[in-house]
């Protein structure tokens, strides 16, 4: 697909075309989110976007457009483009929620939820004397 005069003529075969980098960064999205990883996550989207947009480029010097539609790229050139903004937002996500975890347990857990600066063992109408106890 990829040679020194540009983009070949003939057709890639499964090695050689666009299929295996995406076959390796689909390989480094599914570790990451077996491991929970922002960084593999980061490193699947930008490797998908990186091939893309390589291939986005090869076709401008060919076709000298990049219009999408007639006369252009064909339409499919989206889903590669937001599968690699997908991946990238999922890092973002991973991170997102590692920082609260880190934060939680830095802070005692999360657990207890105070209404207030009394204490939990005071009750309504203790110390408040006859008129709060009536009252209540």
């Amino acid at each position: 697909m990829f040679g020194g005069q540009g983009i070949t003529g003939s057709d890639a075969n499964l090695l050689t075309g666009m299929f295996f980098p995406f076959l390796i960064a689909s390989l480094i999205a599914v570790a990451a989110i077996a491991l929970r990883s922002a960084s593999l996550m980061t490193v699947a989207g930008l490797l998908v976007l990186g091939f893309t947009i390589l291939w986005m480029a090869r076709q401008y010097q060919t076709a000298h457009s990049l219009t999408v539609g007639p006369g252009g790229m064909s339409w499919p050139v989206l889903g590669p483009l937001l599968g690699g903004i997908g991946l990238l937002a999922a890092a973002m996500m991973y991170a997102a929620a590692r920082h609260v975890e880190h934060m939680r347990a830095a802070h005692g857990g999360g657990g207890e939820v105070r209404h207030g600066p009394w204490s939990r063992m005071r009750r309504r109408g203790e110390g408040e004397g006859e008129q709060g106890r009536e009252a209540a």
